[in-house]
C-alpha cells in the first residue's frame, strides 16, 4: 500500500486468474453477510453489534474502509477496495475468513 495507487494497480495486474477470483468471491460473501446481519438481524439483538464490534476486523475492514452493503457502485467499490486489501495486506484474507466464520454464527444463532 506504501507504493500509492501504482502497486495497487499491478497488485490486481499481477494476481492469477484463480487468486483474484478467490479474493473477489470472499469479499463478496463477506458484504453479503455483514449486510444481511447488520441491516436485518442487529435490531432483534444489540449484543450482535457488540460482537462485530470488539473484532479486530470491524476497524480493520468495517469502519476504517466503510462498509457499503448496498448494490451499485457504492457496493462495488467498497468490495474492489477488500480485494486489494485481500492482495496486499499480509494477514488481511485470513482475518476476514475467521470474520466470515464470526458473522455465519451470528447469522444461525439469530435464525434460530
Amino acid at each position: 500500500m506504501a507504493g500509492g495507487l501504482r502497486s495497487l494497480i499491478r497488485a490486481v495486474q499481477d494476481a492469477d486468474d484463480p487468486t483474484l477470483c478467490a479474493a473477489v468471491g470472499a469479499c463478496t460473501k463477506g458484504t453479503g453477510a455483514l449486510g444481511i446481519l447488520l441491516l436485518q438481524r442487529v435490531a432483534d439483538d444489540p449484543n450482535i453489534l457488540r460482537t462485530l464490534m470488539a473484532d479486530e476486523m470491524w476497524n480493520l475492514w468495517v469502519r476504517v474502509e466503510g462498509f457499503a452493503p448496498i448494490l451499485g457502485i457504492g457496493g462495488e467499490a467498497a468490495i474492489a477496495i477488500n480485494v486489494v486489501q485481500d492482495l496486499l495486506i499480509p494477514g488481511w484474507a485470513e482475518g476476514l475468513e475467521r470474520y466470515q466464520a464470526l458473522i455465519e454464527t451470528l447469522l444461525a444463532r439469530s435464525a434460530a
